[in-house]
């Protein structure tokens, strides 16, 4: 069940506000996400496993363990 959606209309007539411009991955420039929770962390943040035959990038120690 998804909960429901509220909005309101600001005095200008306009519903929603922009996104602020520019990529969330701008810095570093390496960024990967992990083959398990799909959060996009730094190189440094993640260790490679073998799964599925394939060498695939995780998170280190473990997914969720920080938020």
């Amino acid at each position: 069940m998804s909960k429901p959606e509220v909005t309101q209309i600001a005095d200008s007539g306009l519903r929603y506000h922009s996104k602020s411009a520019g990529s969330p991955f701008s810095g570093l420039g390496q960024i990967r996400s992990c083959f398990f929770c799909g959060r996009h962390r730094p190189p440094a943040a993640l260790m490679t496993r073998r799964l599925l035959g394939r060498t695939e990038q995780v998170c280190k120690p473990q997914c969720g363990a920080e938020s």
